[in-house]
């Protein structure tokens, strides 16, 4: 493995983020080289002890590191809070009501998301109680685009009326600053420090 790192949830789970050498290895624009390079693709993948395992996102490795970074940073501040209505384990459920409706009230839970994988899942992160959770959920395949012919075409209510999240788990505070700091090390490595945004810049614009 070119990249090998893992971000730890409990005893029994984690998020690993991997590139493989070469001949896997695969780059969106140059020839792949043994160096790990920032067009890297990477994939990230959720590890839970012999019950579980899910592909999270594969993308090019800064963009990966880059939205992790911004994300646990915010929640580690407590930048962003949940709606009044929305609770732990139902982000999801109503990310999904959101990018369905448009409903202004939720347009916050995007602040909430690491990634959102081509296979229709995203990852959240957010606070709730004072206490950090990760939520992995399904996200409706057709929110944004009409259903080709071959598609498995289900309606969105008959989708939520069987809506399950896939993780909700609780992630130790000092765990998720062990995320931020190995963020950081790593975007440091492969893009100039100078594009990584300020703890202020990561605060104060929703837009990052």
């Amino acid at each position: 493995m070119t990249l090998n790192v893992q971000f730890v949830i409990s005893n029994d789970s984690n998020i690993t983020i991997t590139v493989p050498s070469l001949p896997e290895k695969d780059n969106v624009i140059f020839i792949p080289t043994e160096q790990l390079h920032s067009l890297d693709i990477a994939t990230v993948t959720y590890n839970e002890y012999q019950r579980k395992k899910l592909i999270l996102h594969k993308e090019v490795i800064d963009e990966i590191l880059y939205s992790f970074y911004i994300v646990v940073t915010r929640v580690l501040e407590q930048t962003f809070t949940l709606p009044d209505k929305v609770t732990v384990g139902n982000v999801g459920y109503y990310m999904n009501m959101y990018h369905e409706h448009r409903t202004h009230d939720l347009k916050v839970l995007d602040q909430f998301r690491i990634w959102w994988s081509n296979q229709d899942i995203q990852t959240l992160l957010y606070n709730a109680n004072d206490r950090i959770y990760l939520e992995i959920v399904p996200i409706y395949p057709w929110h944004l685009e009409i259903p080709k012919a071959d598609d498995e075409y289900e309606p969105f209510d008959a989708f939520m009326q069987r809506y399950t999240p896939y993780v909700v788990t609780e992630v130790p505070r000092e765990n998720v600053i062990t995320w931020r700091d190995k963020c950081y090390n790593l975007l440091k490595d492969i893009i100039d420090e100078s594009r990584i945004p300020s703890q202020q810049e990561i605060m104060t614009n929703p837009d990052l």
